[in-house]
């Protein structure tokens, strides 16, 4: 318990944790970042003369739950803010909140703030006992500027790549219409585009940091007119970049789209199995789209234009090899490549 003690006596005693000086202060002051302390019991809030500063309090450094509500937290952000704040004394939370909020300052302007803060719990109670929360407050304008920035940029080059694509399209159409003979050809070019843009679709949706495989197969289904409930995933979390992504995704177009027309996904029966898995020891990926129940399957006598677009981008993105097992119970493609061709995730 003098453990205990000494936190709640740091609580109710001393200020000058809140109030650095030398270095310590500039650093803050340079970080635009200032110090609080919630007490658990009496929501009772108490923050250092740079918090102040940020918080627009002016000299006021102690003020209620309430009164900082009411003063320093726009109207719209105060109902999230008070059950984040009020949650840290809670036995069975986490003990600790990370909130963004809006000030109005006195021209009408808003600022945003952050405020990050943990509890300190007396584990000899039971339940144990909220004693007080101790954090930061910081002003991040700039970075919520910023980010808002970006995402808005990201936003029109979205837009711009979308129109980019209809434009394509409608390019393709024109050019293949004389062409009688040219029908399937322009059927499987706007198929392509399609998965194009799809998986454009979902890389933006994270903010082109890559895409995690099993995501990528369900898109790329979604994009030929298939159903997702034909098709089961298994295989570790592995994601791929913006170029790989896109490579994969005109591979599995060629495999979905093929399962749809002639395949096991051409008959409600029909399942698929698409699943991966890598050797420890020669650093390889084996990628297997295996399917069941579908027509009986007849290999072709020549190599259509399918099989020659996905050997030759596995081999040029991915440095690997295609196999193609034409059973009649299911056909089955496997791919494999080198570990180090991708940029993996373990979670």
């Amino acid at each position: 318990m003098d453990e205990t003690f000494e936190l709640e006596r740091g609580r109710v005693e001393t200020t000058e944790p809140l109030q650095p000086t030398g270095i310590a202060a500039s650093a803050l002051d340079a970080g635009h970042i200032g110090l609080m302390t919630i007490a658990a019991d009496t929501y009772e809030i108490e923050v250092s003369t740079q918090a102040a500063r940020i918080l627009n309090l002016g000299s006021e450094t102690k003020l209620s739950l309430e009164n900082f509500l009411r003063r320093c937290v726009y109207t719209n952000d105060r109902p999230e803010t008070d059950r984040a704040l009020r949650s840290l004394s809670d036995p069975e939370g986490v003990g600790q909140c990370q909130i963004e909020f809006r000030l109005e300052d006195e021209e009408g302007e808003f600022l945003w703030i952050e405020v990050v803060l943990k509890t300190f719990f007396d584990v000899g109670t039971s339940p144990r006992a909220a004693l007080r929360a101790d954090g930061i407050v910081r002003d991040i304008t700039e970075d919520v500027t910023r980010r808002d920035g970006l995402e808005r940029r990201i936003e029109n080059q979205n837009h711009w790549i979308k129109n980019m694509f209809a434009v394509v399209q409608g390019i393709a159409y024109q050019s293949f219409r004389p062409l009688d003979a040219a029908t399937n050809a322009l059927s499987d070019f706007q198929g392509r585009l399609k998965t194009l843009s799809s998986t454009h679709d979902l890389l933006a949706g994270g903010v082109f940091r890559g895409v995690f495989l099993n995501d990528l197969i369900r898109g790329v289904v979604t994009s030929c007119g298939g159903s997702n409930d034909q098709v089961a995933i298994s295989g570790y979390p592995m994601r791929m970049n913006s170029k790989q992504a896109i490579a994969m995704s005109m591979i599995l177009r060629e495999l979905v789209s093929n399962s749809i027309r002639h395949g096991a996904m051409s008959v409600p029966e029909g399942t698929v199995h698409a699943f991966w898995q890598r050797n420890a020891s020669s650093e390889l990926i084996t990628f297997v789209w295996r399917e069941a129940d579908g027509p009986e399957v007849t290999e072709p006598k020549e190599e259509g234009t399918g099989v020659r677009l996905m050997s030759r981008i596995c081999a040029i993105e991915f440095g690997g090899i295609v196999n193609f097992d034409f059973d009649p119970d299911g056909v089955a493609v496997s791919m494999k490549f080198s570990n180090r061709s991708l940029k993996e995730i373990d979670i």
